[in-house]
């Protein structure tokens, strides 16, 4: 997945255009309709995007009859197809989910022997005298923390940490405007550890066990979101340093309202659902909104006109949510499981 996003961006940024890096081809359709917009307006400089633009917006027409369609054009699109259609092929060669051998093998293996279970003696067991905790001791906010911090990043290799940290450099490194840039693209590699948040009991059919803690609500999901918090305040670091040393309020501002916001909509999402591809498919959408300059959907900081004060009211109001969510699954409740 990360290799396909990453896969997009020389397709977009590479100067002339090459057509065998524009794997969507959304240049070889936005350059020119940026040339038919040039044609009509001269004096216009800007390229092709999709945006969202507010009513007072003033909007200019002017006509664009498609490709024409060449031989050069067609022949890498056809490549990528021929392509696309070989790597389908060779998945195909490893793909076994409508093979039942190897299931059958397994349960007949695991299923016990009827002499050899007869035959066995029951084992007596010993009478165990548990002593209770003092009541102080009981619950260890600390402690539950940094379960939680362990359990998010929990599985990483080494490379995603110096992935991570090369990308905390890059934030410091560039002027304030391009650190909210490649700021956004740091809380995006970040999807698949925070799309466990809230439905991580879920996956893993670990409930009972989980929620079996003395009031499962208010003790674990203060935990889980502090975790997420950190771990996304960390890895955003070097914008916000970038910000800081540039007397850039407006973007610290926006930093501030995106740490907050993103783990609460994970978490609200995943307690809501218990599922991670909701938040996946919806963060994905965002960020490519964000880092296509749209503003009212700005929690980053990209632009300089985030409406950073909603999405920190956002981030709390879901945090309320997902906290309300798990309780009243807790006492019966469906939701939208």
């Amino acid at each position: 997945f990360f290799l396909f996003i990453m896969a997009l961006i020389p397709g977009f940024e590479t100067e002339p255009y090459q057509p065998m890096l524009d794997l969507t081809g959304f240049r070889l359709i936005g350059d020119r309709i940026a040339q038919a917009a040039k044609l009509v307006y001269p004096e216009s400089e800007s390229g092709f995007a999709f945006q969202i633009v507010t009513a007072a917006t003033e909007v200019k027409y002017f006509p664009y009859n498609g490709i024409e369609w060449t031989a050069d054009i067609l022949l890498p699109r056809l490549t990528f197809v021929l392509i696309a259609i070989g790597l389908a092929a060779l998945a195909a060669l490893f793909f076994d989910r409508f093979n039942t051998t190897k299931v059958l093998r397994m349960k007949k293996r695991l299923t016990p022997d009827p002499a050899r279970a007869s035959a066995s003696e029951p084992v007596p067991l010993p009478n165990i005298h548990l002593t209770p905790l003092p009541a102080a001791r009981r619950f260890r906010f600390g402690a539950l923390y940094l379960a939680e911090l362990k359990m998010l990043l929990k599985g990483h290799r080494w490379w995603w940490y110096v992935v991570s940290l090369g990308l905390v450099i890059a934030q410091l490194s560039a002027p304030s405007e391009s650190a909210s840039f490649t700021l956004a693209i740091t809380w995006l590699w970040m999807i698949l550890l925070l799309s466990g948040l809230g439905n991580r009991e879920a996956l893993y059919n670990t409930r009972e066990i989980v929620f079996s803690a003395p009031r499962p609500t208010l003790n674990q999901l203060p935990a889980a979101w502090l975790a997420a918090f950190t771990v996304n305040a960390l890895l955003g670091s070097g914008a916000f340093l970038r910000h800081l040393l540039d007397g850039d309020s407006s973007r610290l501002l926006a930093w501030t309202s995106g740490a907050l916001f993103i783990p609460s909509l994970a978490l609200a999402l995943g307690v809501l659902t218990s599922s991670r591809k909701p938040f996946e498919v919806i963060y994905v959408t965002w960020m490519y909104l964000i880092l296509n300059a749209a503003p009212p959907l700005d929690f980053v900081g990209v632009t300089s006109e985030s409406p950073w004060w909603f999405y920190t009211l956002s981030a709390f109001v879901l945090l309320a949510l997902a906290a309300f969510a798990r309780h009243w699954r807790l006492r019966g409740g469906k939701l939208l499981k």
